[in-house]
């Protein structure tokens, strides 16, 4: 309720007055229910709604308790491994449930079945169904008495705030303590991961009552002789994730432990490495994941303080060259032939927050073998490419994550190195067949807004200009792509409605402006090219009749539409001196009666005449050079240029600077 402000405690008191609603209908005498109704609807401090609430849950369950037993005994008592009998589907409450699979984990039986193997089809089916209404869950035979209790924690925040208050979640703590844990350690690790679910208070009893000590013991235990422990070390990395969430509020103690020592980096890091080699011999018959230790790492490496370890531990002066680099890690884990699609998808996600640590980002480029017979050489930036490119495999959401990863590393000075091995790699040409494809399958509109910002961040790098100018054929596909973002969707290149409001039309039209300007070879012969770029420069004011003068071109453009490709374009100075530099690159094709017959002369003397609002040298260069060249090849154009006193404002700028 705090954490909601105003509509957070008005929520709480009808939950609370719903709960007080449930009670009465079992005890409609109960004065003191009344009594809390009518204080709730006036003011009701929040810890007073937490701790009568309870009191009153407390009573409505045992009330049911004794309706159960009552039940129980008129049919004659339960049959013997049942957990409940079989009630229609409704009549089993929530917390009850709770309460007897917490009897069941204290009894050490948190991994047996929940039905018993003597029940009849007709029981299991309708205890079955009992439990898929209550939880809204659909279950099978197979479920054990640990799974109830994670689904119940994962279904509803009231059974998560219950098993708190109740003394639930310290109790699952304690038997983390008991020596012979056997094949329970798992199962304890996922309930209470699914417990601390947006609550800083559960994750806080965890640390306190050493449930993450437990996890982090398990982390760091090596296998020694015997056989690496995947369920329990993927369980413990399930369990630690969850502490360091901050939905519900930041837990600063298990940050604390968790973010502030290099040995969990380590961990991971040696587990990615093991999961990465050829399986052992046994493994065959157990499949293993690393996905746990992959979403973990993810958690870490968005907390400033672990940033901060990450840097010390790979980019410190006396980090060296070491031979299990956690990013070589993520990549051997994600390349390996045992690698899931869920897998990659969740090393991709590991993969984009630590590119968001700048020192780390060279690592990207960084060549690397797996440890294993026959291995080939890798890269982060191969591996990625190679899942933005791969639309049978991979899902779209992995794919455009594992792209913006490569334009979060393609950033700052560390980002060269990634632009150069993407050059020398071809990834250039990869990037280019995603942004121009029509195949919604192979690049829906996601894909080619991710493919074509990565594309025009790495036109910086002059390897990957030089790619790009080498492809005349992909340069020209750019360039038509470009016309088709600019006019917006036709059905094809774009799903209607895809991201909302053009917003990738607009997207696009930045990053591909960016390939216009260096694509001069490409330019001859595209229809609409010259016509897509002029629409993108500022709209001349006009005078009452409708005509363009000399007075109205020197006042302020006409606004564009908000969110449109020109309004986006023209916030960005860069990109305007981008688009005109396109135009020189079709002037220079010989399109000068085209550029005049779309208006562009005189939006190129607006920019000049409008220079204060223009202040970039770049826009202002392009603009004269372009009209230089209009003039100089073209009597028409030397003439308009002069009734829009557009030589005088050229002379003036030439004069003034």
């Amino acid at each position: 309720a705090k954490a909601g402000g105003e509509e957070g405690l008005r929520e709480a008191r009808e939950r609370a007055l719903e709960d007080l609603k449930r009670a009465g209908e079992i005890e409609p005498e109960n004065q003191e229910v009344q009594s809390l109704r009518a204080k709730v609807e006036r003011e009701l401090s929040d810890e007073e709604i937490e701790t009568r609430v309870e009191m009153i849950r407390e009573k409505k369950i045992e009330a049911e308790k004794k309706a159960e037993e009552k039940k129980t005994d008129d049919d004659g008592g339960a049959t013997e491994g049942r957990m409940m009998p079989p009630l229609p589907p409704g009549e089993v409450s929530e917390f009850k449930v709770v309460d007897e699979m917490m009897k069941k984990v204290a009894d050490g039986e948190i991994n047996v079945g929940l039905v018993a193997p003597s029940e009849s089809a007709d029981a299991q089916k309708n205890l079955m169904a009992a439990l898929a209404e209550s939880l809204g869950v659909e279950a099978d035979g197979d479920v054990t008495h640990g799974d109830v209790l994670r689904m119940a924690m994962e279904d509803s925040e009231e059974n998560r705030v219950y098993l708190r208050t109740s003394g639930g979640l310290q109790a699952l703590c304690d038997r983390l303590k008991t020596e012979e844990l056997e094949g329970e350690r798992a199962a304890l690790f996922e309930v209470l991961a699914a417990a601390v679910e947006d609550s800083w208070k559960s994750k806080d009893i965890v640390y306190n009552a050493m449930g993450l000590a437990a996890a982090l013991a398990c982390l760091y235990q090596e296998p020694g002789k015997g056989k690496f422990d995947w369920a329990n070390k993927m369980a413990a990395c399930s369990l630690l994730a969850a502490c360091l969430d901050d939905e519900g509020g930041v837990s600063e103690s298990c940050h604390k432990i968790i973010c502030g020592d290099p040995g969990v980096v380590a961990c991971i890091t040696d587990t990615l490495f093991r999961f990465s080699e050829d399986a052992k011999d046994g493994e065959e018959e157990e499949p293993v994941s690393c996905v746990k230790a992959l979403e973990l790492l993810r958690e870490v490496a968005r907390v400033d303080k672990a940033k901060k370890l990450l840097v010390e531990m790979y980019c410190g002066a006396g980090a060296g060259s070491s031979a299990k680099h956690v990013v070589m890690g993520v990549v051997f884990a994600m390349t390996a032939p045992r690698a899931t699609a869920e897998v990659r998808e969740a090393a991709v996600c590991a993969l984009s927050n630590l590119a968001l640590v700048e020192e780390l980002r060279s690592a990207f480029g960084r060549k690397g073998k797996r440890p294993a017979e026959g291995a080939k050489t890798v890269t982060a930036v191969h591996a990625l490419l190679a899942i933005g490119r791969s639309h049978k495999t991979e899902t779209p959401a992995s794919r455009a994550v594992a792209l913006g990863t490569l334009m979060n590393a393609c950033i700052g000075v560390k980002g060269g190195d990634v632009k150069k091995e993407i050059a020398s790699y071809g990834g250039i040409p990869v990037l280019v067949s995603l942004v121009t494809s029509e195949n919604q399958k192979v690049s829906p509109s996601i894909i080619k807004q991710r493919a074509s910002g990565l594309l025009g961040r790495c036109l910086t790098n002059e390897e990957c200009a030089k790619k790009l100018v080498e492809d005349k054929e992909g340069g020209r596909k750019v360039c038509e792509s470009l016309v088709k973002a600019v006019k917006g969707d036709d059905g094809k290149f774009f799903k209607s409605g895809e991201m909302g409001g053009g917003a990738v039309e607009a997207e696009m039209v930045c990053n591909m402006v960016r390939c216009a300007a260096i694509l001069k070879p490409a330019h001859v012969g595209v229809p609409g090219l010259v016509e897509a770029l002029v629409s993108l420069l500022p709209v001349v004011k006009t005078e009452g009749n409708g005509s363009i003068t000399a007075s109205s071109v020197c006042m302020p453009p006409e606004p564009r539409a908000e969110g449109s490709c020109a309004w986006r374009v023209d916030r960005d100075i860069t990109l305007v001196a981008n688009c005109i530099k396109g135009l020189i690159g079709c002037l220079d094709a010989g399109a000068i009666g085209e550029v005049l017959k779309c208006g562009g002369l005189e939006s190129l003397v607006s920019v000049l005449a409008n220079h204060s609002s223009y202040k970039n040298v770049a826009v202002r260069k392009n603009a004269a050079a372009a009209i230089a060249r209009m003039v100089k090849s073209d009597e028409k154009a030397m003439e308009r240029c002069r009734e829009l006193r557009g030589m005088e404002i050229l002379i003036e700028l030439g004069r003034t600077g």
